[in-house]
């Protein structure tokens, strides 16, 4: 099944109501024609956008690359006919992924104790944790990757954590990460890790992308399922949750309306990788069949729950 159809169907089922009103889902067939075989095309660093950020401020943290073997696994990909300039950018995309989810790590250890700052039920909880767990088991895949590629072992160093809860738990606050990092981040990273597994022809390579989508399509489920419940049971504010789904659906609108010029190369596809501009196509063709419905059919959960409490109650006539 197609990556995105899996996707929606998922979030469909999260949400517990249709979220596409006309949107046929065979109509979410990958739709990448704008991808072309010209090996001379530049290859850039690409990435896989990977996981939920840990957001200080308005500032990603990351930790800095360091040698070690602490966190590798034995992955072991085909490097014949990789000449040396291909294997270091993949070392060096596969290293800026493994610290992109060494860093998910630490933004799921906050969304814990968020959860449990705001009441959140036992479920929520155990979701976040499966994530960080998850995210500890993509950094060693992807460390290892990289590993493999540049000839050397790689893992992170310390990751600054000063500050991370100043921001306090809010519940507003909180949703709105949410479905920045989560709902659109970890869907588009869901999104992105199904569809280069599918080009992908390393079998080493392709397993650890399917790995990494299923378990971000679960990630992306739990965002979903938090704000539902912030929404529904958390005690969110009719106001606050139609003003953060209204800014979530510009910001999505903008990526879905995106310019973006040339066409992709494949030279990398085979690898797992996507060059800048076809990473930019998928992003703006997720936005455009995944997240914007999705967000569209939240607002109305969001609209149909305010009419109903806005509703008078009907008093029954006394009786003679």
């Amino acid at each position: 099944m197609d990556p995105r159809t899996l996707l929606l169907e998922r979030i469909v089922h999260t949400l517990e109501a249709p979220v596409v009103d006309a949107l046929a889902l065979d109509a979410l067939a990958c739709r990448s024609a704008a991808w072309a075989s010209d090996a001379s095309a530049p290859v850039g660093t690409p990435s896989l956008g990977c996981g939920r950020p840990f957001s200080v401020g308005s500032l990603a943290r990351v930790a800095e690359a360091a040698t070690g073997r602490e966190w590798s696994v034995s992955v072991s990909p085909s490097l014949d006919a990789l000449d040396a300039a291909t294997r270091e950018r993949l070392a060096d995309a596969w290293t800026d992924d493994g610290l992109a989810e060494h860093a998910s790590v630490a933004s799921f250890a906050r969304f814990i104790l968020e959860l449990l700052a705001v009441g959140a039920p036992a479920e929520l909880v155990s979701g976040a944790q499966r994530a960080l767990a998850d995210e500890v088991e993509h950094a060693r895949l992807c460390f290892s990757l990289a590993a493999a590629y540049g000839g050397a072992p790689v893992g992170p160093g310390p990751l600054a954590i000063d500050a991370a809860l100043d921001d306090g738990a809010a519940l507003p606050s909180l949703v709105a990460r949410a479905l920045v990092e989560g709902c659109v981040g970890e869907t588009l990273a869901a999104l992105q890790a199904g569809v280069v597994a599918a080009s992908a022809t390393d079998p080493a390579v392709a397993q650890v992308l399917r790995r990494i989508a299923d378990d971000e399509l679960e990630h992306a489920a739990l965002a979903w399922g938090f704000v539902r419940w912030a929404i529904e049971e958390g005690g969110l504010a009719d106001a606050d949750a139609d003003a953060l789904v209204a800014a979530a659906i510009a910001a999505a609108q903008a990526e879905a309306d995106a310019t973006i010029d040339g066409e992709a190369s494949d030279r990398l596809a085979i690898h797992g990788r996507l060059d800048p501009t076809g990473e930019a196509l998928l992003r703006r063709d997720g936005a455009r069949t995944v997240i914007l419905p999705a967000l569209r059919g939240l607002a109305g959960r969001i609209r149909a729950s305010a009419v109903a409490t806005a509703r008078p109650r009907k008093i029954p006539a006394l009786r003679a």
